[in-house]
């Protein structure tokens, strides 16, 4: 049985670690997703994002 104060704490938890690891992994990650998207392939465009958007001229 799942008490309510168990659920909350188990979300804030949950939602400090998944923020933690991302905010650790952001930065080691960037060179790799760059290097995959300047590759070109279609499925490492499409894993990673078509990259920043382009400012209208």
């Amino acid at each position: 049985m799942h008490h309510p104060h168990d659920v909350a704490f188990g979300l804030l938890l949950g939602g400090s670690v998944a923020a933690l690891v991302v905010l650790a992994l952001t930065g080691p990650t960037r060179p790799l997703i760059a290097a995959a998207r300047a590759g070109g392939g279609p499925a490492a465009v499409w894993f990673t994002g078509s990259g920043p958007a382009r400012r209208a001229r």
